[in-house]
Order: C-alpha cells, then sequence, then structure tokens
C-alpha cells in the first residue's frame, strides 16, 4: 500500500499551466503541426505562407494530401492547398500573434488539415474541414476540460491525440482515441513527487477501459534526483469513486467494493459552485474526478494507508462529512472504523508525532479547539486539547492524564495565517 498520499489523479489544472508563451505551444512536438509564419494586418491572402511538413518519405507523410497553409486578413482566415483557396474561416476577433496564433494539422486523421486557432495563452477552436462541403466547421468535440478546449498534438500515425503539461515538479500526459465522432481517453501518465517524511518520485501508467473509468497498470519507482527507475510496480493497488461505490483495484481487478454513494455528484456540485480548487489535494486532482474526495492517510501508524471518504462538503452547499475505513493487511480488505467515524470530522494525522487530531470549528475568527489523541493499546485516548481564540492570537494548552483529567499548561501565541 501507499504511504500517505493520495492516488494521483489527471486535471486540466496540471496541463492548463504547463505553457510559458505561445511559442511553446504553438511549436509543440507533433507529427505534422505547422504554425503559420506572423503576417502584416492586411496580408495578400493569395500568396501562399511558408510552413513546414513531415518529410516527404516519412510513414507520416504517406497517402497525405498537400499540406494547407493560411493568410490572415482582419477577422477573416483563408485557407489555401498549393495556392489555392480550400475555404475560409470567420473568427470572432483577430489573433492577437496573427498566423502565429493558428495551427494546421490532421486531427481527424481523414487526410484533410484541420485548423487550431488560440483565442487566448492556453485555449482556442478547432475548425475540421469536410471534404464532401468543401469548408471548415467549428468542432464542440475537443471541449475536454470544462468546455474548454486546449492545443492537443497529433500523431496520424498511432491516430491519437495528445495534451501534455508540466506544473512544478509534476508532469502529466493524457493520450486520447477518437471513437465515432467523440474523443475518449486511451492513456495517462502522470509523474509527481510525494513530500514528507519519506520523500518519493513516481511515475503512474493509467490505461481506460470501455466506460472510461481509469485503471492504474504501472507505477515506477524513480531516483528523487536523477528520475532513474529503480522499481516497477505492475497492477499496484489504488482508490477508483464510482457511481455508488469506492472501489479498492489492483490493476484492471476489483478486490473490493465499499458502498458509498453520491461522489461523483457531489464532485460535480462542487466544481459548479467555482470551488473544486479549494479541496484538500486539489492539485493532484490530475483527471478532475471525484478520486480527490478519497484521501489515504495512516491513521493507526501501522505502515498501511487507512482510508478517509468525503460525502459532504459545504463547498458544494452542504456540510462537511467523512467516513473512515482502516486497512486490514492481513485480510487485503477495508473495515469501516467506528472509532473515527465517531467523530463524524475530518481528521488528520501527523506520523512524527503519531497522534491524530481534528478541529471543532476551522474559522479562525472564532474561539476553537484542536483535539490531539494518541492510540494506547488499540484505543484513542485523548492527549491534548489547543484553545484558539478567535480574538487576538492567544493559545491555551491543555493535556490530560491517563485517568481523563484536563490540566492547563500554557498559554502560547499563534499566526492565524499559517493556521
Amino acid at each position: 500500500m501507499k504511504n500517505c498520499y493520495i492516488v494521483p489523479i489527471f486535471t486540466a489544472a496540471l496541463l492548463m499551466g504547463c505553457s510559458e508563451s505561445r511559442t511553446s505551444l504553438s511549436s509543440a512536438p507533433a507529427d505534422e503541426t505547422t504554425a503559420a509564419e506572423t503576417t502584416i494586418t492586411e496580408p495578400d491572402t493569395t500568396k501562399p505562407i511558408v510552413t513546414e511538413s513531415a518529410p516527404s518519405g516519412s510513414k507520416e507523410r504517406r497517402g497525405r494530401k498537400e499540406k494547407v497553409t493560411v493568410g490572415l486578413s482582419g477577422t477573416t482566415l483563408t485557407v489555401l492547398r498549393g495556392g489555392s483557396k480550400v475555404g475560409t474561416i470567420q473568427l470572432d476577433a483577430p489573433p492577437e500573434y496573427g498566423t502565429d496564433d493558428v495551427v494546421t494539422e490532421d486531427v481527424n486523421f481523414d487526410g484533410y488539415d484541420d485548423i487550431f486557432v488560440y483565442d487566448s495563452l492556453e485555449t482556442g477552436t478547432y475548425w475540421l474541414y469536410d471534404p464532401e462541403k468543401e469548408e471548415f466547421t467549428k468542432s464542440d468535440a475537443f471541449a475536454l476540460f470544462d468546455g474548454k478546449t486546449y492545443h492537443l498534438t497529433a500523431s496520424s500515425y498511432f491516430k491519437t491525440l495528445t495534451l501534455e503539461g508540466q506544473s512544478g515538479s509534476d508532469i502529466a500526459e493524457i493520450r486520447y482515441k477518437w471513437k465515432g465522432d467523440k474523443l475518449v481517453p486511451e492513456r495517462l501518465t502522470v509523474e509527481y513527487r510525494i513530500y514528507g517524511v519519506e520523500r518519493k518520485r513516481l511515475r503512474d501508467t493509467y490505461e481506460f477501459d470501455e466506460e472510461g473509468r481509469k485503471l492504474l497498470v504501472e507505477r515506477k519507482h524513480l531516483d528523487y534526483e536523477t528520475g532513474a527507475c529503480f522499481k516497477t510496480e505492475t497492477d499496484p493497488p489504488y482508490l477508483s469513486a464510482a457511481e455508488s461505490s469506492v472501489d479498492y483495484m489492483k490493476g484492471r481487478e476489483l478486490i473490493q467494493s465499499i458502498d458509498v454513494s453520491g461522489l461523483p455528484q457531489l464532485y460535480e456540485r462542487i466544481k459548479q459552485n467555482g470551488k473544486a480548487d479549494s479541496l484538500p489535494y486539489s492539485s493532484y486532482n490530475f483527471d478532475d474526478s471525484a478520486d480527490v474526495l478519497l484521501i489515504e492517510d495512516d491513521y493507526d501508524f501501522d505502515g498501511y494507508n487507512d482510508l478517509q471518504i468525503q460525502t459532504d462538503s459545504v463547498l458544494a452547499g452542504g456540510s462537511d462529512k467523512y467516513i473512515y475505513y482502516r486497512y486490514d493487511a492481513e485480510k487485503d480488505r477495508y473495515t469501516e472504523w467506528q472509532e473515527l467515524n465517531a467523530f463524524g470530522c475530518q481528521i488528520s494525522a501527523d506520523p512524527e508525532t503519531q497522534t491524530i487530531q481534528y478541529y471543532d470549528k476551522h474559522s479562525l475568527d472564532e474561539d476553537h479547539n484542536c483535539y490531539i489523541f494518541k492510540w494506547d493499546k488499540g484505543k484513542l485516548r485523548l492527549k491534548e486539547r489547543e484553545f484558539y481564540h478567535g480574538v487576538g492570537n492567544d493559545c491555551d494548552i491543555y493535556e490530560y492524564d491517563e485517568d481523563g483529567n484536563e490540566h492547563y499548561v500554557r498559554t502560547g501565541k499563534y499566526i492565524k495565517d499559517d493556521c
């Protein structure tokens, strides 16, 4: 089992923050992607603009039609092939960087180049060429992330489209394929670092089943500094939030199904409220899914991660509710954890002090307590209470003896911004 981290899950946020300039986006490695040269404000649209393409002898080039070029005049984009006009596209606004904002490539692999036009640093619009109608049609098939369209790298050899990105030290790549007129995910690779007592650098590979659910099929353990792989796990264990359950999986094999319903709907409500980024570990939500509501941590410090599931949230207009399951290594199963569930709130674990704690309120402007517990012969014992004053920054600390009697220890100070 993993130690002190949630299963990484793909998010658009990681990919959206991947580029530092338009140049890096327009010139992302692609089999036949071309960003046209910048033209003057009123160019001669009958003059072809020089573009690059794959070598004539390459596998990608065989059987392809001649590459198109583009010219731009105001909001009218003229598409040319061999100097002859193929069609025009009427844009809502002139591209900020002229034809540098235009990418020509065959993204549906029908042998005809299509058009992508950036409308911001990272997003834009795809226009697919219809050879029967001999015109370009705006496509919504690429609006894969909350209705936003990002440029994808096309491979006509593999007939796949790939979205790549990097945020800090995290790197993600998701590969799509066409299924009819829809793009469906085929493979996801995420490389990320785990910070804490034991630092880790991992690379997870997911495949997707026919229903679009991701399946963790491989985990590589990398040297933290060099990135060299020193261990590979096939079909490692992981957790997945389904419509009416949380599934404990190993690769494609279902080990245990925990009866919990409504997590995808809860996550959608949080997203609709614009609060998804406020969830704990949202930066690890690599595929924008309800799996972010599943948090693994070792709450009894036996060396195995247990499971916290958030079943409701103030971010969705409700109240924060959590349920806990303890992992039994001998049975390789999760069992409902009555002792932690009795708290009915979010609990955190501190592996250094071997304690768990919870707050009775989360408003720094109100008086609130932090209760700290320690395991004693398999039972939780209240060890300490920290009382935080909402007015000012005093913190009164109390300790408990073995009989449960409370004793005042001292009053300290705390910085609200750090709490």
